[in-house]
């Protein structure tokens, strides 16, 4: 997925597991209860089901690799607070 130049993804939660790698540019992942982690090319993250998380793409904008494994039915994503 190609991301644009610095766009907020806006906090939310999966009912899934998700799991990335960066392919191109640079991201800065926000996980709650942990520090901000900015990820560069080849670098890798997983977020546990149902945990709160925002991410935001650097001025080059970036390509994200993602898979995030949700039950049949479910939403992807819903907003957290």
């Amino acid at each position: 997925m190609l991301v644009p130049a610095a766009v907020l993804i806006g906090k939310h939660i999966h009912p899934g597991t998700e799991q990335g790698s960066l392919v191109e540019g640079e991201r800065t992942i926000t996980v709650q209860g942990r520090p901000d982690a900015v990820f560069k090319p080849g670098q890798s993250w997983m977020i546990p089901v149902g945990t709160p998380h925002d991410a935001k793409v650097g001025s080059g904008g970036a390509k994200v690799s993602a898979v995030d494994m949700v039950e049949k039915g479910k939403p992807l994503a819903s907003p957290a607070n």
